[in-house]
C-alpha cells in the first residue's frame, strides 16, 4: 500500500463514523490537524488523499471541515512544539505521517491531559 492510499484509508477509518454522525445532526465545522516531519508541498495544502477521502464522505473545505497543517521540514525536534500548536488550535483530530509525528502528538496530548 502506498503512502497516499494509507493516508486516505486512515482518514476514512478514523473520521468516517463519528464525523458523519455529527455532521448529519448539525452544521459543525470540524478542525482536522495534520502533522508531518516532512516539508511543505508546493501548494501548502494538507495531503490530497486526506482531503479526497473526507470529500467523498461529504465534507467540504471551509464549510464543514478546516485543515490545519504543521510540518517540521525534516527537523524532528520541532515535532513536539508543532503538535502542541495544533492542540492549542483546538483541532478535533490530528492525522500524522510517520512514527515520530505520531509519538509527538500522543506525548503532547498526554501532557495536556495530565
Amino acid at each position: 500500500m502506498d503512502r497516499r492510499a494509507f493516508i486516505g484509508a486512515l482518514a476514512s477509518d478514523l473520521l468516517a463514523a463519528p464525523l458523519a454522525a455529527k455532521t448529519q445532526q448539525g452544521s459543525r465545522t470540524w478542525r482536522v490537524g495534520f502533522l508531518s516531519g516532512g516539508g511543505q508541498p508546493p501548494d501548502g495544502a494538507s495531503p490530497l488523499p486526506l482531503r479526497q477521502a473526507l470529500q467523498a464522505l461529504g465534507y467540504v473545505e471551509q464549510r464543514n471541515v478546516i485543515y490545519l497543517s504543521r510540518r517540521a521540514n525534516a527537523k524532528q525536534d520541532r515535532l513536539p512544539g508543532l503538535a502542541a500548536e495544533l492542540l492549542g488550535l483546538k483541532v478535533d483530530v490530528i492525522v500524522t505521517v510517520g512514527g515520530p509525528s505520531s509519538a509527538a502528538a500522543k506525548e503532547r496530548r498526554h501532557r495536556l491531559r495530565s
